[in-house]
């Protein structure tokens, strides 16, 4: 999968089909998982508490929850409409979740019944659902019938006698249990939330390095062809590379001053801000010219090719880093080339192996006396006729 995705790719689906796995397992199994203490894992935010509610279906339209009081150790009892939970945060969460604090949400607290009527025994404050203030909400079980009386004796003279108020027992004997999305399923709904965050991130980023890869596996096999007008475009990129590292230098000077000036930071964050700015601006300037040159037609090196100045270069090598930091590989590549006149030298930054190499060939052709590659005898003869040790 490195081949085909890259490292970072494969380490962060790594760790989102990890939180997947450990989620269908904590929350699929209904595992109890403590909540509190310090979080310091990747899987910390993975907590599951015991359900205090149960939810039993009326109808199609209405439920009823039962919320365990743990202080009391009773239920309260409630009637509310219901809908289908969100797809796909259903599969452990519940298929259905309640429709509290939407316009078409209806249900009233501690149902009492006569019948098949259940009716609350708090008259509204204010109109609800179409239901006028003052009135007494009811609910027909059998009808699904969502309606309301405006005096508690049209149902039967003591209606408000306790006896009359429903039970959890009578609830969980008269109807089935519902999959339901309550209260104690949030951390499990974040926790899906999260993977499949990761998820869609993941799956257009593993498409584009997926099509990214395989063009430069086409390319690398193919080889790279370079010619006049390529060799310019890598120049022109490589310091536009170069100017946007010296900008970096610059904005990380600056940050070294705040110090400086917020409080007192002391002589030597302002030498480094001022040594990490110089540079920065050195390289920006270096970059700047290099390119204006190449515009111009002023650029020493392609106007040597131009020209047919077959001994301008006397010595091109390829530079190729390689680092590995906790499995993500990276290679970096630059070209380097010296020109006879000993004290000047050019430096080309390519993105791979295949680039450098593909550059190497082609100044090899346009500089036929110049040496290539680099090794201890190369590097014995350079440093005598450059000046320096290289």
């Amino acid at each position: 999968m490195k081949r085909l995705f890259g490292s970072i790719w494969v380490y962060v689906f790594g760790i989102a089909s990890t939180l997947f796995f450990l989620s269908v397992v904590i929350y699929g199994l209904d595992l109890t998982t403590p909540g509190s203490g310090r979080k310091i894992t990747t899987t910390s935010h993975l907590t599951n508490s015991k359900s205090r509610a149960q939810y039993f279906k009326i109808n199609d339209e209405f439920s009823c929850g039962l919320y365990k009081e743990e202080n009391e150790g009773s239920f309260h009892i409630a009637i509310s409409s219901y809908t289908r939970n969100h797809v796909p945060f259903c599969f452990f969460c519940g298929w259905n979740r309640g429709l509290y604090g939407y316009e078409d949400s209806k249900g009233f607290n501690s149902p009492y019944r006569k019948g098949d009527i259940f009716y609350s025994i708090d008259s509204l404050e204010q109109e609800y659902m179409g239901l006028p203030a003052g009135s007494f909400p009811t609910l027909n079980v059998k009808t699904g019938e969502f309606g309301h009386v405006m005096s508690l004796s049209e149902i039967r003279p003591d209606a408000d006698d306790f006896k009359y108020r429903v039970s959890a027992k009578y609830i969980a004997s008269n109807f089935d249990r519902l999959s339901y999305y309550g209260p104690d399923d949030e951390d499990c709904q974040i926790a899906f939330a999260v993977i499949i965050v990761l998820y869609g991130v993941l799956i257009p980023w593993g498409l584009i390095a997926f099509f990214v890869r395989r063009r430069k596996r086409r390319r690398a096999e193919k080889g790279v062809l370079v010619d006049f007008e390529y060799f310019k475009k890598m120049l022109t990129k490589s310091d536009r590379k170069l100017r946007a590292g010296g900008i970096t230098l610059l904005v990380i000077g600056g940050f070294v001053y705040i110090p400086f000036f917020v409080s007192d930071g002391g002589i030597a964050a302002l030498l480094i801000a001022s040594f990490i700015s110089l540079m920065g601006l050195f390289v920006i300037i270096k970059a700047v010219r290099s390119l204006r040159s190449i515009r111009n037609g002023g650029h020493s090196v392609l106007n040597a090719i131009e020209q047919n100045d077959t001994e301008f270069i006397i010595w091109v090598y390829n530079e190729i880093t390689s680092t590995n930091t906790n499995g993500y590989e990276s290679t970096h590549c630059t070209v380097r080339m010296f020109t006879k006149d000993k004290k000047k030298s050019y430096s080309l930054i390519v993105k791979s192996i295949e680039d450098a190499d593909g550059l190497l060939h082609y100044l090899s052709q346009s500089f036929p006396s110049a040496y290539i590659g680099y090794d201890d005898d190369i590097r014995a003869k350079m440093s005598k006729i450059i000046g320096r040790k290289m």
